[in-house]
This record gives C-alpha cells, sequence and structure tokens, in this order.
C-alpha cells in the first residue's frame, strides 16, 4: 500500500518511472539481503542465556524445538505460555520432520510431533545439548556460530557500505529512498536475535534466496502494476503523450500573443495596461516549458521512443525546443515594451513597419500552428510537407519585406528607436528560428529519419555511472550530511535500550531515509523541518484516533469491515487531493498520507490497547529526535552559509561579465560564448542561493540583521536581463547554420529509426 501510494503521480509515465525506479531500489537491498543471507543463513537468530539453579545456561521455563527440511532446527524460549503455544503452531510449516515444547525441563505429552522415532531422539540430544551448554548471563547464543564470531562488525559494516553506494551514486531519488527504507529496515531484523532469517519453503538449494525479501520483490513488482494501472482508467486520460500536445498548443498561443500584443502595444504608440499583460505572458513562458519538459520526460516511459507514438514524442519535443529557443530575445522585448516612452520619430518608425511586421506575425503564427499539427500524428505525409514548404517559402517572403522596410525607414542607427530596432532584430529571429525548423520537418521526413533527445533512461544510466557526477563536490557534501544522519540514527535504533527507545528498532533510521536533505539545500530548513514533524506525528497519530473508533465494532462483523474501508478510501482521498491541490500543505499531506496508509489498513488485533498507544508515542519520540539529528548534523557538517555562497556566486558572476565585455571589445568571440556559458551558469546558482536567504526562513536574526532580498532579487533580475541582451549580441555575432541551435538545445542528438507503427 504504501508502495503504491508513493508511486502513484499525475500521469501516467511519472507513474511507470516512479514505479520502476522504486522497484529498481528494492531490488538493489534484496540482492543485499540475499547476499548476507549466503554469508549467514541464519542471520542473528538466536536465544537469551537466562539463570538455572545458581548457573548460567540456555535454559528457560518454555522451550519450542522444531526442525524443517529448509530451515534446519528452530529454538524459541519463552516465559509465557501463551507464547510458547504460539511458537509451536507456527513451526507447524512445510517440510517439518519435528516439534516439541518443552516446559520446565520436561517434555508436555500432548504438545509434540516427530516423523520417526529417529527424529524424537534428535530432538531429546538437541535438548541436551541446549540446556548443558553454559554461557554467560544476559549474552546471547546464536543459531549461526559464525555470527558470533563476526557476525555484528560485518553486519554493520555492510549497512554503512550500502548507505554510502547508494547516496553517493547517481540514481534516482525514488531509488535511494526504497533502497534505503527497505536496507534499514531488513538488516535490523536481520540482526535481532528473535527474528534472524526466517526459510518460508522446502528446497533447501534455494532457500537462501526464498525469503521474506523475495515476497516483497514480488508484492513491489505487484503493487507497480496496481499504480499504473491505475492511471490508466478509462475516461482519465492521464497519459503525459497528451499533456504534450495539449502544453504545446497553450505555448504556441502565448508564443504567437506575445508578438501580436507587442505590436499592437507598439502601433497604439502610448503608454497602456497591455504592457503588463505582455510582460505576464512573457513571464509564463518559462513555467509552461518546464511543464512541457517534465510531460516530456514522462512521455518516453510511455512510448519508449517506439512506433507512431515515440515519433510524435520525438516531433513534439523538437517544436517545444525550437519554440523556446527565442526565450532570451522575448525577455528582452518584455524589458523593450515595459521601458518604451513612445518619444522622438517612433510614430514614423512604425508607420512605415507596420504593414510588414503584422504580415511576418501572421505567417510565422501560421506555420508554427501547421508544424504543431503536423507534429500531432507523429508521421509527416506528402501533404504536410508540401504545405509547410510552401508556409515557408512564404514567411521568409514577408521577412525579406520586412528587411528592406527596415532599411528603408531606418537607414542608420538611432539610440531613440533601440527599443524598435531590439523588437524588430527579435521578430526576425523568431521567423528565421520557425523557417529553419518547418525547413527540419521535411527534411526529416524525405530521409526518413527522426533526431531527437538522448534517452531519459539512458541519461540516468550514464550519470549514475559517471565518476565526475559521482565526485562533485556539492553531491559527495549531500550525500555525506545524509549518510552520518541516517547511519547515527540505525546505530541509535539497533543499540538503545530503554526510556522511548527499543532495541532494535528500525524507525528512526528509516524516517530519516524517506526524509533526506535536498541535494540543492545549503542551509537548515527550520521550516521544513517543523513541517516533517507534524507530518510524522499526525501521520503516527491519526490513523491510530481513527483505528481505534473503528475498533468500536468487533472483529469480523460486516459494520467493521465496511467502516475500515471506507476510513482507507477518506484517509488516500483527503491527503491526496490535498498534495496535488495544495500550493503550501503538498509536502505535509504526501508524508501524513506515505506515514500513516499502513497503519489504517491493520489488522483487526492489532489495535485499541494501552501497549499500542505506548509503541506510537515511542514512535512518535524517536522521529522527533531523528529529526533533530538530522538539522543538527546538517548544520555542523554544511561548510558555507547560503549568504557567503551567494556572495561567492555574485563575485564569480562579476568576473564572467567583465570577460564578456573585454571579449567583445577584443573580437573574440570564442572567448564571449564561454564567458556568457559560465555566467548564465553563476546566475542560475545565485538564484537559487538567494531562495534560501530569505529572512522568513531564519529561525533567530543575528546581529548582523535581516537580509535584504528585495535588493537581491532586483539585482539577480538586472543581471539576468543583461544576459539575455549579451545572448542577442552573440546571435547577432555569430554566423548563422540552420540546424546547429536544434541540435544543440536537444542535447546531442543521434539518429533514432521510425520504429514500428503502433
Amino acid at each position: 500500500a504504501s508502495f503504491i501510494y508513493c508511486s502513484i503521480y499525475r500521469t501516467t509515465g511519472a507513474t511507470i518511472e516512479r514505479s520502476l525506479y522504486g522497484i529498481t531500489g528494492v531490488i538493489l537491498a534484496a540482492v543485499n539481503m540475499h547476499a548476507m543471507t549466503l554469508l549467514f543463513p541464519f542471520g542473528a537468530k538466536g536465544f537469551l542465556c537466562v539463570s538455572d539453579n545458581g548457573r548460567t545456561s540456555t535454559k528457560s521455563l518454555f522451550m519450542v524445538i522444531s526442525h524443517t527440511t529448509a530451515g534446519g532446527w528452530t529454538v524459541t524460549r519463552a516465559d509465557r505460555y501463551e507464547v510458547a503455544m504460539w511458537a509451536f503452531n507456527e513451526a507447524d510449516k512445510g517440510g517439518i520432520t519435528a516439534r516439541a515444547l518443552f516446559v520446565d525441563g520436561r517434555l508436555d505429552p500432548y504438545l509434540q510431533w516427530f516423523a520417526s522415532e529417529k527424529d524424537q531422539q534428535e530432538v531429546d540430544h538437541k535438548y541436551d545439548e541446549l540446556i548443558a551448554k553454559t554461557c554467560a548471563l544476559g549474552t546471547i547464543t546464536y543459531d549461526d556460530p559464525n555470527y558470533e564470531s563476526y557476525g555484528e562488525l560485518v553486519c554493520l559494516l555492510d549497512v554503512f557500505v550500502v548507505f554510502a553506494l547508494l547516496l553517493l551514486s547517481r540514481v534516482p531519488r525514488s531509488t535511494v529512498l526504497f533502497g534505503l527504507g527497505w536496507t534499514i529496515t531488513w538488516m535490523m531484523n536481520f540482526m535481532n536475535p528473535a527474528i534472524g532469517v526466517y526459510h518460508r519453503l522446502y528446497d533447501t538449494r534455494t532457500s537462501w534466496i526464498l525469503t521474506d525479501y523475495f515476497v516483497v520483490e514480488t508484492t513491489t513488482v505487484l503493487g507497480c502494476i496496481i499504480a499504473v494501472l491505475t492511471t490508466l482508467v478509462p475516461g482519465g486520460r492521464l497519459q503525459n503523450l497528451r499533456f504534450m500536445y495539449k502544453d504545446a498548443k497553450a505555448l504556441n498561443y502565448s508564443i504567437s500573443r506575445v508578438w501580436v500584443d507587442a505590436s499592437e502595444y507598439f502601433i497604439q504608440g502610448r503608454r497602456c495596461a497591455m504592457r503588463l499583460q505582455i510582460e505576464t505572458t512573457i513571464d509564463s513562458l518559462d513555467s509552461r516549458s518546464s511543464k512541457s519538459l517534465e510531460n516530456l520526460e514522462g512521455a518516453w516511459w510511455e512510448t519508449f521512443n517506439l512506433g507512431r507514438r515515440g515519433r510524435k514524442r520525438i516531433l513534439l519535443d523538437n517544436f517545444r525546443v525550437s519554440s523556446m529557443n527565442i526565450r532570451d530575445m522575448v525577455r528582452v522585448v518584455k524589458d523593450c515594451v515595459v521601458s518604451e516612452d513612445f518619444k522622438s520619430s517612433h510614430g514614423q518608425f512604425w508607420k512605415g513597419m507596420q504593414v510588414q511586421i503584422q504580415d511576418l506575425i501572421e505567417q510565422v503564427s501560421g506555420l508554427m500552428w501547421l508544424c504543431l499539427r503536423s507534429c500531432r500524428d507523429g508521421t509527416v505525409d506528402s501533404t504536410e510537407v508540401e504545405l509547410l514548404k510552401a508556409q515557408t517559402a512564404s514567411a521568409k517572403s514577408k521577412q525579406l519585406s520586412l528587411v528592406s522596410a527596415f532599411h528603408r525607414v531606418a537607414p542608420h542607427v538611432s539610440q531613440d528607436l533601440s527599443d524598435q530596432f531590439t523588437f524588430v532584430y527579435a521578430l526576425s529571429f523568431w521567423a528565421r528560428r520557425m523557417t529553419d525548423f518547418a525547413e527540419s520537418i521535411t527534411d526529416q521526413a524525405a530521409e526518413g529519419k527522426l533526431y531527437g533527445r538522448r534517452q531519459t533512461f539512458v541519461e540516468t544510466v550514464r550519470k549514475t555511472c559517471s565518476l565526475k557526477e559521482i565526485c562533485d563536490q556539492v553531491h559527495r557534501n549531500w550525500a555525506l550530511r545524509n549518510l552520518c544522519s541516517v547511519f547515527l540514527c540505525f546505530l541509535i535504533g539497533y543499540y538503545c535500550e530503554g526510556s522511548i527507545f527499543n532495541r532494535y528498532n528500525s524507525t528512526m533510521a528509516s524516517t530519516l531515509a524517506l526524509l533526506m536533505v535536498g541535494e540543492t539545500s545549503h542551509k537548515v530548513a527550520y521550516e521544513k523541518s517543523a513541517h516533517r514533524l507534524v507530518a510524522v506525528s499526525m501521520g503516527k497519530s491519526l490513523p491510530f484516533i481513527i483505528m481505534s473508533l473503528v475498533g468500536a465494532f468487533p472483529c469480523g462483523s460486516k459494520e467493521r469491515t465496511i467502516l475500515q474501508a471506507a476510513a482507507v478510501a477518506a484517509y488516500v482521498f483527503v491527503w491526496t487531493l490535498t498534495y496535488y491541490s495544495s500550493k503550501m500543505w503538498s509536502y505535509v499531506a504526501c508524508l501524513i498520507g506515505a506515514f500513516g496508509i499502513s497503519s489504517v489498513m491493520q489488522p483487526c488485533a492489532d489495535g485499541g490497547t494501552d501497549e499500542a498507544f505506548a509503541v506510537k508515542y515511542k514512535e512518535i519520540g524517536n522521529v522527533t529526535i531523528a529529526i533533530l539529528i538530522q538539522t543538527f548534523l546538517h548544520s555542523m557538517l554544511s561548510r558555507h552559509t547560503p549568504k557567503q555562497l551567494l556572495q561567492s556566486s555574485f563575485g564569480e558572476l562579476r568576473r564572467f561579465l567583465t570577460c564578456c565585455f573585454e571579449a567583445v571589445f577584443e573580437g573574440d568571440l570564442a572567448a564571449f560564448e564561454s564567458a556568457l556559458v559560465e555566467a548564465k551558469g553563476e546566475l542560475s546558482n545565485a538564484k537559487n542561493f538567494a531562495g534560501e536567504c530569505d529572512p522568513k526562513l531564519e529561525l533567530y536574526l543575528g546581529p548582523e540583521g535581516p537580509f535584504n532580498i528585495d535588493l537581491c532579487s532586483s539585482a539577480l533580475s538586472s543581471c539576468a536581463l543583461l544576459l539575455d541582451e549579451l545572448t542577442m549580441l552573440l546571435v547577432a555575432a555569430k554566423d548563422w547554420e540552420p540546424k546547429q541551435a536544434l541540435l544543440e538545445e536537444n542535447g546531442g542528438l543521434r539518429a533514432d529509426g521510425e520504429g514500428g507503427d503502433d
């Protein structure tokens, strides 16, 4: 249930991606456990040495001895008859050859069963061997003698290595979460003498793999299938590929409206509220592009770039890239629109350019829509090719007319018309980009090949195995912070006993595995930590309260069954709805649902007792301590504060901008382009750091006072505009290569065959 809840997302592709990465994490954890089972077949399974008539031995009041062909000997000791009866009944598994209950040193005449007389003799011999074995009071006698020698050290080392490998590798976050979570749970049980390893099936040749780990792997695959099928409910329409086309239409409409509204605004010749509408539309392009990219990546998991649907994904991706190649230009246009004062010879310029500008906008907008319709079904037929060629030729003709009119109206450079010049240049750039894209579609249709981005899965594997990515300093610091906090909580859960701690408890470590600090976080997120405390506390306590109310009805009754089913449905619905619809409480709702779903589905006999309330209280206390440990270690292991990192990024940004201007005046185009790329990277870093410097996120204000976030945001906006203008200058200075920009934007394209039809 927890796997399904954590895997289902808004779309089919994203659900498939999360599910497969989650399964990968479970399999990695299970492979480690199978290896440990080969090394220690029974794990740490054993029993505590007790006192017997003045000497220490392994004898106790009740002792159940059983033997199976798969698991060998099993010895359970108890000081209560109920526990002994439970152990005796549990021993009745497949392949059993003998089981017997000894009460205070005597064989119970009723609770015994042997397949043969020889098996009874072996049980008697085993019992005599156990009670004759002396040991130190309070120590543990292990079923596997190797574990007693070096087992604990090997297990702790294994846990540390697995944690480090998962965190240092660049595997997706879902793989890390499920890999860490199951490794913690399984290893804690493996190292628990009361549990160890339980073998379920008969064949001793496969008993090392047919364990509880194998059962979890199987049910995880089943959960993955259910999660994916849930998104394919008829009428749901949750496929990423469907959303990709809708996103492309919205992007197309927004870009067309930018040019139409901007031209109308300039033609009016006066400042009005339309400039604010244009500014809002341009600002929304980045968010639309990000949403489209998210659906693009999800669509790969739906199509794997195969068949007609795969070709449709590639074409829509190329359309998105070509459309957003102008993002730097339109941001400069936004500044031109906002700052234009309509003085000097503005009216004369637009009187001579109005017709050509409007004609070009109309033709290029029509070409964009025609390109989009051609991409819709994944195939570009001969009719569409002819229409694209005709529309492209018309757009080029209108572009030539615009150039002629521009040279006639403004033969010389004018500072008064700088905004108009910038607008016309950006418009011409957009027209050239779209005609190039239309020609690339027709060329690819003629060649019978499509050129698209590297696949999402291939990129993930490449990053996972890349030593450069693994050794990145930011990533290593992130891995170290999370490794220290999770492993420390694992040690506390393994060794600590008393107060709110129970030994062999995985709650603290497994909770932190789900609440890992983000890789881009450089400060202690006190607000997020508070949200985590609220979410985990509610996720632990709210389901217990619900089940206490359900417990008013007897087990097995229709009323209880119906009420508990309704409670599960309501619990999932409320927190899932909040997760998807609330901006502020989305994260909290996700955690409440994830931590509480298994408790709402608990069996009838598990709730309503004082002991159960005490267990929940201890769990909340353990989680609170774990989050405090995480917060403290994150604070201690962070080498620099966000303010220091922001200051460093601004310094590097200033240095690269200086290099850009020096390269311009020296005529060094290569150095100019290189410095511009570095400057954009530093600007992106500065924006990330600035978000963490917001005074509202501070726990307390130091003597330096609150950080001026408004001034910082204004400076970042000015730097972004400056970089956009430098990008325009770079485009103007470089030789035009029709398909070069498209290929670079796609991150290194390769030819994909058409594949078969669906």
